[in-house]
């Protein structure tokens, strides 16, 4: 792939990640936008950071499944690879956002 055409995949990927997460955050909060997390978390004994994980791998789990679906000459929509894809980078970013808030990072 051509840099010119990997450097529009980047900004176009990062571009619906932020109106994403723009939109879903006003969804969920207006205060703390890591609050779901923190409380999926303390409901279940969980660190606010292995709760996000747990939602992930529900995600990385369905692409792992859908990659097999390609070994096996399917195709797979382009709607829902955009969708997984954008929720992996969405999920890292909430991720880097508990660390901070942690100090960890």
């Amino acid at each position: 792939m051509k840099k010119e055409d990997f450097d529009k995949i980047v900004a176009c990927r990062f571009n619906i990640c932020k109106d994403t997460l723009l939109m879903k955050g006003k969804e969920y909060t207006d205060e703390d936008r890591l609050e779901n997390f923190k409380h999926g978390g303390k409901s279940l004994g969980e660190i606010p950071e292995r709760y996000l994980m747990n939602l992930v791998q529900k995600h990385w789990i369905a692409i792992i499944s859908n990659i097999k679906r390609l070994e096996s000459g399917n195709s797979v929509p382009v709607e829902y690879w955009t969708e997984k894809i954008i929720d992996i980078i969405n999920y890292m970013i909430l991720l880097e956002g508990l660390l901070i808030e942690r100090g960890e990072l």
